[in-house]
C-alpha cells in the first residue's frame, strides 16, 4: 500500500493534534518572549510543551509501527 495520507484516519488524528499542539505551543513561546509573560514558566510547559511531545511521541510511534517491513519481492 501507497503512503496516502488519508489512508489511516487514527493516524491522521494523531498528526492533526500535534500539529496544532505545535502551533499554539509556538504561538506561546512568542508571546511569553517577545510581548508580555501571561503565564507563569512551570505553567507554560505543563500545559504547552509537555502535551506537545508525548502527541509527538505518539504520532511517531504510530507511524512507525505502520510501516510495512522492506524487503525482497
Amino acid at each position: 500500500m501507497g503512503d496516502s495520507p488519508l489512508e489511516d484516519p487514527e493516524k491522521d488524528s494523531w498528526l492533526i493534534a500535534t500539529l496544532i499542539m505545535a502551533i499554539i505551543s509556538s504561538t506561546a513561546f512568542i508571546v511569553q518572549r517577545a510581548i508580555i509573560p501571561l503565564f507563569t514558566y512551570a505553567f507554560e510547559v505543563c500545559v504547552f510543551y509537555v502535551p506537545t511531545i508525548v502527541l509527538s511521541i505518539i504520532y511517531l510511534k504510530k507511524r512507525l509501527e505502520s510501516k510495512e517491513p522492506r524487503g525482497f519481492s
